[in-house]
């Protein structure tokens, strides 16, 4: 069913209000600071009148220092800011906010470019964000007071950083080769930012109060340190842990606080329409609340809250899915509280400008009883102001809805819940049930508390995973339950799988597994999981059409698993993209080994277990062939022994032990770390852990490699080449690439972790496969332009060469430039066009190569023509000239 447009806003806003704030907003971006601040919801709302806001204090250089990031190293891209926001407010005209300049994963670190909300998977467009926020409920001398990063209703921010620096947001990264390296980084990307809620007249809220509570903000007295943690690998790729460490910096005593994480999705790609149809119009949420199988006396106790499309089907409608389809989910869940027996309450709502009954949400009979009692606005009155049943306006309702205990029916029973479970004591259904069943602009809330006291100079900390997963979709016609009023067949459609997996996960990063059951946390903070083998370092040598990459693998083969402290290492992958994206694998290398499987006979049903990761062939003949199996050998190829023929010890005296060992370095002593115990009639079978293709091809000196493996060198002052290796492209000359090198290990057979392998975007470098500076300069190479002629129907876009069809999109390439000169473009009738300043070290990738985007110098686009140029080099004044064309 088509939604109405659904208005963020109350029903009394007046345009002029609205027409004022825009003007306030012109005036902030203008003078703020700080990062222009996107204002606006997707409607229109309440707003204090322009000479309320005069008495605010005028726009200076003292107001906080706004600034947003986005995690990108991950598949999840989520927006995090240093004022209690997270989103950017995907596809509204005005709220759209930018990721601010710098950041040591900002592809544009020198510009204000509007920032992803919450991509996913990243690079997709699809947007599972429009914002949320943190709200804090607590009370102070018996009153209850909220302080919210967004209200989501009514504009209002009460929670902001210093100004300055001070109140800048800081990076790290555990990677070696970033700007922001720190051996304090946490993650691959750690995004820190520090706010209070300590400004009572919050001068860039654009609105100052809600209409209810008829004052300005009461600030807690709070200021929060979070700390967002992500990173790139398999396991933990999906999520972002948000660590959030709340200190009362004030003088009184904060009791009974709740916290909560407001979200408002509009589940769509970016190219639809926000309003439209299949926009923010048809999100469904819901609850889960499961249990992880115990293994001892550890579990994991999830409480998980989702959002998503309500079919998948997404931009335009289709009736497939697409790459535009967002067919994924996400949802937030507590994985750190200081209070075990924490109390949680999941609460979803419509806030719609028409009021009750579109401006609802589910409430117990008792709960609605108890905030008849509670009703600080209208005591005796069972509904929130407003007279709607949704959203909870004001300190007093935030605080009751944050602390009602109550755990929402998933939306889609909206019609059926209360009738199907009448001892649950649920209101009756809207009646606009129908329509908020099969999708609506909804919004949910996870709260949790009550923390009971936090003194003066006390903190609190909690961590928060906000959590994506794939292919919660899976059958593009499964939303015709939900036209047909099925809900419950419906549900059965949805897979939760990998949304579920990666919430657990979050948990374990958090909190590392440790012990012999490999499940259970020591209950200290760890932030990190088994990552993948060390990223090598990238060199590379050039010439026209041809690439090396080459590096040293030392660091890389030596580095040992934090996890299990043993050196997994397996292999390399080479990858090779045009856009930095969609990387082409060129080429996998890996040891030559194999993983052993064991029958568990002392199971039900004897179920196969992976026992071993990495065992060489010749280790399998060692352990086997000399023992007088009843003639049983493993001969060539170890894999004749499969599931279906599997290796069985025949009668044997006793018990026997394989070791299964790790090297400390090479040529030195192995050291185990594990038994398998084998008997009588015990089956095996053996799978390559890889490709076992070796890695001969790869090997920068060979004859080398293999005398040290023979031990016939052993001086370890040249052992560095050891670990050489190098891969030769072929390619266009005409086109940059990116190059990327991957490590991958061979998996955990104890807790069964598949093989990880670090993220291509680690090391991928853009390089240019032209002649270095050397070649240009011994064989006098001259200037070259290409494309020449260039043509506006040459489809370059679509063969990658540009990335886009805009003015600033062409490019027209120099190749064989000195690495410092100037480069000229003029008209037939000597009249300059442009001039680029090419200066660049000799050793750069690009030393001699630059490009010109077809605008003039006066930001025009050039017209068709014949046009030369000149290039004079800065350091020997030598000049060449040429000539190109423009065809448009």
């Amino acid at each position: 069913m088509r939604k109405e447009k659904t208005f963020k806003g109350s029903s009394y806003a007046a345009i002029g209000s609205l027409i004022f704030f825009l003007i306030f907003f012109h005036f902030l971006t203008l003078n703020a600071k700080a990062t222009a601040l996107p204002y606006a919801g997707k409607s229109t709302s309440s707003s204090s009148t322009g000479e309320d806001r005069k008495s605010h204090g005028k726009i200076s250089a003292d107001y906080p220092n706004v600034q947003a990031r986005v995690h990108r190293v991950g598949l999840l891209n989520l927006c995090v800011s240093n004022w209690g926001f997270f989103g950017s407010g995907q596809g509204h005209p005005l709220y759209n906010l930018k990721e601010s300049k710098g950041g040591c994963f900002n592809p544009n670190p020198d510009k204000e470019v509007v920032a992803p909300s919450a991509e996913y998977p990243a690079g997709s467009g699809i947007e599972y964000l429009f914002w949320g926020g943190l709200w804090i409920s607590a009370k102070v001398e018996d009153k209850p007071y909220t302080t919210v990063g967004c209200d989501g209703w009514f504009w209002i921010h009460e929670m902001w950083p210093e100004a300055g620096e001070a109140g800048a947001i800081r990076e790290r990264s555990t990677r070696p080769n970033t700007s922001c390296n720190s051996p304090e980084a946490v993650s691959e990307q750690d995004i820190i930012a520090v706010y209070t809620d300590t400004s009572a007249d919050i001068p860039l809220s654009p609105t100052q109060e809600d209409p209810w509570d008829n004052r300005k903000h009461f600030p807690l007295g709070l200021q929060v340190t979070q700390k967002s943690y992500s990173w790139s690998y398999e396991y933990a790729e999906d999520f972002v842990l948000i660590d959030l460490c709340m200190k009362n910096i004030g003088i009184k005593k904060i009791r009974d606080m709740y916290l909560g994480l407001y979200i408002d999705a509009d589940v769509a790609h970016k190219d639809e329409d926000p309003y439209g149809e299949y926009g923010a119009q048809d999100d469904i949420c819901g609850f889960r609340h499961l249990l992880t199988s115990p293994k001892g006396d550890c579990s994991d106790t999830v409480n998980l809250a989702w959002i998503a499309d309500n079919d998948g089907h997404g931009f335009k409608g289709e009736k497939i899915f697409t790459t535009k389809s967002p067919i994924g989910v996400t949802g937030a869940r507590v994985v750190r509280s200081p209070k075990p027996d924490l109390q949680y309450s999941f609460n979803w709502f419509i806030s719609n400008q028409a009021g009750y009954p579109k401006d609802w949400g589910p409430w117990t009979i008792d709960n609605q009883d108890r905030w008849a009692k509670e009703n600080c606005y209208e005591p005796g009155k069972k509904t929130w102001p407003g007279n709607v049943l949704g959203t909870p306006g004001g300190d007093c309702s935030k605080y009751f809805i944050m602390s009602n205990g109550e755990f929402d029916y998933d939306q889609i029973f909206s019609c059926t819940w209360s009738g199907e479970h009448p001892n649950e004591r649920w209101l009756d259904p809207s009646p606009e049930c129908v329509d908020l069943a099969d999708g609506y602009d909804t919004r949910y809330l996870l709260s949790f508390g009550p923390f009971d006291q936090i003194a003066p100079g006390e903190s609190l900390i909690i961590t928060i995973g906000y959590i994506a997963g794939a292919d919660f979709h899976t059958d593009p016609a499964n939303g015709d339950w939900l036209k047909k009023s099925k809900p419950v067949n419906f549900y059965a459609g949805l897979n939760f799988t990998d949304f579920e997996t990666n919430a657990i996960w979050a948990a374990k990063v958090y909190d590392n597994p440790s012990g012999e059951d490999k499940l259970c946390g020591d209950g200290v903070p760890d932030f990190k999981g088994p990552p993948p083998p060390l990223s090598p370092t990238l060199a590379f040598e050039t010439q026209k059409g041809k690439v090396k990459v080459k590096w040293n693998g030392r660091a890389t083969e030596q580095s040992r698993d934090s996890f299990n402290g043993r050196k997994d290492f397996e292999g390399y992958r080479v990858y090779m993209s045009r856009a930095e994206n969609d990387y082409a694998l060129l080429g996998s290398y890996d040891k030559v080994d194999y993983k052993i499987y064991k029958r568990n006979r002392n199971k039900q049903g004897s179920p196969w277990e992976w026992e071993a990761a990495t065992v060489s062939a010749d280790t399998l003949r060692a352990w086997f062939n000399s023992r007088g199996l009843d003639g049983k050998q493993i001969e060539t190829d170890p894999t004749d022994y499969s599931k279906n023929n599997p290796f069985v010890i025949k009668p044997v005296a006793a018990p026997f032990y394989l070791a299964l060992s790790d090297s400390l370095d090479i040529n030195q002593q192995e050291v185990v770390y594990r038994y398998i115990k084998l008997e009588t009639y015990d089956s095996l079978y053996f799978e390559a852990q890889d490709w076992n293709r070796g890695f001969d091809e790869i090997i920068a000196d060979t004859a080398y490699r293999h005398a040290v493996d023979r031990g016939e060198i052993t001086d370890t002052n040249t052992s560095d080449r050891y670990w050489d290796y190098q891969k030769e492209v072929e390619v266009f000359p005409s086109q940059s690439m990116y190059f990327a090198v991957t490590a991958f290990d061979v998996g955990d057979a104890q807790t069964g972790l598949s093989p990880l392998e670090s993220a291509a975007a680690v090391n991928a470098t853009k390089v240019y496969p032209i002649d270095d500076v050397n070649t240009v300069q011994s064989e006098n190479l001259k200037v070259v332009v290409y494309p020449n002629p260039y043509r506006i129907d040459g489809k370059y876009v679509e063969d990658k060469y540009e990335t886009g069809s805009g003015n600033f999109d062409k490019r027209l390439n120099f190749v064989n430039l000195p690495p410092r000169c100037f480069i000229r473009v003029y008209t037939l009738d000597g009249d300059m066009v442009a001039e680029i300043d090419h200066n660049k070290d000799a050793g750069a990738l690009d030393a001699t190569v630059d490009q010109w985007n077809l605008v003039s110098r006066n930001t025009q686009a050039v017209v068709s023509g014949i046009y030369l140029f000149s290039v004079q080099d800065k350091d020997t004044g030598k000049i060449q000239i040429g000539k190109f064309v423009i065809i448009k």
